[in-house]
């Protein structure tokens, strides 16, 4: 699929300063009295770059927050927070009493889907907002046009408090600049390999606020159906697979409509990988199939390498490891052309995994130690967590039980530091076989209780029954 088509030309409009203009006379006629406006905005970099031109007017006194300094953990209200910070600026600058306090990124506390952040921000602004009343100064909250809508039905008695609400239209080159700087974003400083097979879960779910602000900028279907899958290239590294599922979904329904056929080659690929996660092989392979044959009308192979490994997943999983040999060795020789390190660190794990499966212990630790090379040198972490789980595996079978556990909780912190539900369901029924071959029965139940939890929120039909019969098995023992 194309990339977004970027420039980097990015002044304030006109139309822009007169909405400055009208803000500005609004927090005047409040005489340094509590009003709430909320001003709607999509562009990240807009925002920063329209509060920096209110400043500038009128030589008002205005102190901006990010919700990104916010200590959430610290069981500090929101409002508190801001009294806090208030007090700390005029302190400091003593100076005169401030105009107003803008606030961005309260994006960042609400939630792109199931998030359980929702329940905590949203019941707080409802409940505490005569807090915010307290603090005797305009507030200004600078969200994006999603985030508004979710305030307005989810936090009601808070919305409703507003004053006034602004809108601020982007022009293009203001959209393609924010366009750049996200995608941008997504890269690996160094590397260059996309933020799911590296950054921190946490990290993710603020990328997909950016990104979800961003598709309502989204001008051409390309740039929607772009923006879609990278969101589903998140959720699904964060094992929110129905999510991830939706948005492929919605990114193949507009490249259908473009009759752009290699996207949606690449799309269902990415597609049979939910499937595959869920234990669903046949629909999965369904979608691959479907996905070869429109590479072979096309004779566009650069994605075959993707669907010839994925195709071999399933014939790992059926236990054809002849076939699923095959398909890894077409793949191998098509990323051998197109030097895609995480493409190879990728077809490596695999290899490994079925020389582990047919007990040629030796080859698997080679192709796995090869794939952690490559991982650790392009830090992509989610091949370093999966070549240390699939060492694990080899060290395991080879009955060196510490040597085993000792990588197995190396890919466990990764795991849990990405946030990569799927793998990370694996890794602790792993773990739990070697603690109860210890005799280690409550901890080996802790650990199959968590992965059977993950299991159940990501749909993953086969493993929980392996889990739930294993759990069974070591009560048994138990008694």
């Amino acid at each position: 699929m194309d990339t977004l088509d970027f420039s980097i030309n990015n002044p304030i409009t006109e139309e822009q300063i007169e909405v400055l203009q009208r803000i500005r006379r609004n927090i005047r006629r409040s005489e340094n009295e509590y009003a709430l406006y909320f001003v709607e905005c999509n562009l990240p970099n807009l925002r920063r770059q329209l509060i920096g031109e209110l400043d500038n007017i009128d030589n008002l006194n205005l102190l901006t927050l990010d919700t990104a300094d916010y200590p959430k953990n610290e069981g500090i209200h929101i409002d508190e927070w801001v009294h806090k910070q208030k007090n700390k600026y005029q302190n400091a600058k003593s100076k005169q009493p401030l105009d107003a306090i803008n606030i961005i990124g309260l994006e960042q506390l609400l939630p792109t889907g199931s998030d359980e952040q929702i329940i905590k921000t949203v019941s707080e602004l409802n409940w505490r907002r005569s807090y915010f009343q307290a603090l005797k100064v305009p507030i200004i909250f600078w969200l994006p046009s999603y985030a508004l809508e979710l305030l307005a039905t989810q936090a009601s008695d808070f919305y409703d408090w507003y004053s006034d609400i602004y809108h601020f239209d982007s022009n293009l080159n203001q959209k393609k600049l924010a366009a750049f700087n996200q995608y941008n974003s997504l890269k690996h400083p160094d590397s260059k390999i996309l933020s799911q097979h590296y950054q921190t879960s946490t990290e993710k779910e603020s990328q997909l606020k950016s990104l979800r602000a961003l598709l309502d900028e989204a001008t051409t279907l390309n740039d929607q159906a772009y923006i879609r899958t990278l969101m589903a290239d998140l959720f699904f590294s964060i094992g929110r697979l129905d999510e991830a599922l939706m948005h492929w979904k919605d990114a193949m329904q507009i490249v259908i409509k473009m009759n752009n056929q290699v996207a949606e080659q690449t799309i269902l690929s990415n597609i049979s990988q939910v499937y595959q996660a869920q234990g669903n092989y046949d629909k999965a392979l369904d979608c691959l199939m479907e996905a070869q044959r429109l590479g072979e009308s096309l004779n566009f192979i650069s994605d075959n390498g993707a669907i010839s490994n994925n195709i071999s997943l399933i014939y790992i999983a059926r236990g054809d490891y002849k076939k699923a040999l095959e398909e890894l060795e077409k793949s191998l020789k098509i990323d051998a052309k197109i030097d895609d390190d995480v493409a190879l660190s990728t077809r490596y794990i695999n290899t490994g995994g079925i020389y582990y499966k047919t007990g040629e212990y030796d080859k698997a630790l080679d192709y796995m130690n090869k794939a952690l090379k490559i991982s650790q040198d392009t830090g992509n972490k989610v091949g370093i967590s999966h070549s240390f789980n699939g060492i694990a595996s080899v060290y395991y079978n080879k009955g060196n039980k510490d040597l085993a556990l000792k990588h197995l909780k190396k890919a466990l912190k990764i795991c849990e530091e990405l946030g990569n539900k799927v793998l990370l369901s694996t890794v602790l029924y792993n773990i739990s076989s070697i603690y109860f071959e210890q005799g280690n029965f409550d901890i080996a139940l802790k650990h199959l209780n968590d992965s059977l939890s993950i299991s159940r929120d990501i749909g993953d039909i086969e493993n929980i029954d392996i889990t739930l019969s294993t759990i069974e098995s070591i009560r048994r023992t138990i008694r």
